[in-house]
C-alpha cells in the first residue's frame, strides 16, 4: 500500500530521494573534468599513435561493438563504480556479460583462421602506457573512493582496463588470434588487475584513516 503524499513517510522518502538526486548531480559536477581527461587521453594517443585505417572497413557490427564498449567503459562502467547510476543485481550481471561479449566480438577478425605470432609486442606497452594515464586521472578525482563498498572500485577498473584494450582495437591492424589474446586481451587483463589492486589499496588507505 502506497502511503498518502502527506504522511511522514512520503515526506522523508522524498527528502532521502531529493538528497540522493542532490549528490548524483555534484558526482557529475565533480567527474565531468575528469571524463573529458579520459577522453583526452584517448585523443592523443589516436593523434600520435594513430588510428587503423582498416577500422571503417569491418563489418558493420563489428565497428557497432567496439563502440558500444566505448560507451561502457568511457560511461556505464565509471557511473556504477561513482554510484550515479545503481542498477540490480541482474542488471549488473547483464552488464558484466555484455561488455565482455562486446570486447570479445569485437577485437577479432572473425573470417581468418586462429593463428598469428602469439608474442607480446607494442600493443601491449600502449594498453600499459594508457591504462597508467586513466588510472592516474582516477586516483587524482578520488573515483576508486566515492563508495563504502570496495567493489565499487572493480567498476572503475573494468572501465580502465576496457578503455585501454579498446584503444589497441582501434589503433593496431593485427586482428588475428595470435596477436589479440597475448596483447589486446592479455593486456586488458594485466590492467584490470593492477587497477583492480590499485583501487583497493586507495579504497583501503581512504576510510581506514
Amino acid at each position: 500500500m502506497t502511503p498518502p503524499e502527506s504522511s511522514p513517510i512520503s515526506l522523508v522518502q522524498g527528502a532521502i530521494e531529493a538528497d540522493l538526486e542532490s549528490l548524483k548531480r555534484e558526482k557529475r559536477r565533480h567527474f565531468f573534468p575528469a571524463f573529458v581527461a579520459w577522453i583526452a587521453v584517448a585523443a592523443v594517443v589516436f593523434s600520435l599513435a594513430g588510428i587503423r585505417g582498416s577500422l571503417l572497413l569491418q563489418p558493420w557490427w563489428q565497428v557497432l561493438a567496439q563502440g558500444a564498449v566505448w560507451v561502457m567503459c568511457l560511461g556505464v562502467l565509471p557511473a556504477i563504480g561513482l554510484g550515479v547510476i545503481f542498477p540490480g543485481r541482474v542488471t549488473k550481471t547483464l552488464i558484466i556479460v555484455g561488455a565482455l561479449g562486446l570486447t570479445i566480438l569485437g577485437s577479432f577478425d572473425w573470417s581468418v583462421e586462429p593463428g598469428g605470432s602469439w608474442l607480446v609486442g607494442p600493443c601491449f606497452a600502449l594498453q600499459t602506457v594508457v591504462g597508467v594515464a586513466l588510472l592516474a586521472i582516477g586516483g587524482w578525482s578520488g573515483a576508486f573512493v566515492q563508495r563504502a563498498r570496495p567493489a565499487a572500485g572493480f567498476w572503475i577498473a573494468s572501465g580502465v582496463a576496457l578503455a585501454a584494450l579498446n584503444t589497441s582495437t582501434w589503433h593496431c591492424a593485427d586482428t588475428t588470434f595470435g596477436h589479440v589474446i597475448p596483447n589486446h586481451i592479455g593486456g586488458g587483463l594485466a590492467m584490470l588487475l593492477c587497477a583492480a589492486i590499485l583501487g583497493q589499496l586507495l579504497h583501503r588507505q581512504h576510510f581506514d584513516e
